[in-house]
């Protein structure tokens, strides 16, 4: 899902001046960039024009949101030192892992796994790689929520207040 970040500005059509900002009056319009100017700045910045009126502009930019993982592990049980086939699910959290107790057969254990949007990334084995008590498989899938992305910003461009919507 794309995130957009919206600016609008206002500017004088005798004198080109920058009048508005997202409907925020500029102080002192005589002191502020031209809209000429701005609107420039803002294409190098990655901003779109999407609408120009005799007035106004509307320009839009993708908020890039870096995408965030979560982790789990399926580790053999090896309770009391004995191999009795079963697993246990780790999920690796930010505030300590959630161990699941309920212990599951690998491959009903990885299919459902699966079937949840995780993807295997490794395997730690204690046949091929010393070390390790058991063996271990190793997922990841990304966050379904990703967090809220930072407000984007205009260089040198105090005078901006940025609104976001979602599509």
């Amino acid at each position: 899902m794309a995130r957009w970040a919206y600016l609008e500005i206002g500017f004088d059509t005798g004198t080109g001046s920058l009048t508005h900002v997202d409907g925020r009056e500029v102080i002192d319009p005589r002191g502020a960039p031209s809209a000429r100017h701005v609107r420039n700045q803002l294409g190098n910045e990655g901003w779109e024009l999407v609408s120009a009126h005799i007035s106004a502009w509307l320009f839009k930019r993708e908020v890039i949101v870096p995408q965030q993982w979560e982790y789990c592990c399926l580790t053999e049980d090896h309770a009391g030192g004995i191999r009795r086939g079963e697993w246990i699910l780790v999920y690796y959290q930010a505030d300590g892992n959630h161990v699941e107790n309920e212990h599951r057969r690998l491959g009903t254990a990885i299919a459902q796994l699966g079937k949840c949007g995780w993807q295997m990334i490794g395997i730690a084995d204690p046949g091929t790689d010393g070390g390790y008590d058991n063996t271990s498989f190793y997922f990841v899938r990304p966050l379904s929520t990703p967090p809220t992305p930072p407000t984007p910003t205009i260089a040198s461009s105090d005078f901006s207040h940025q609104k976001q919507e979602e599509m």
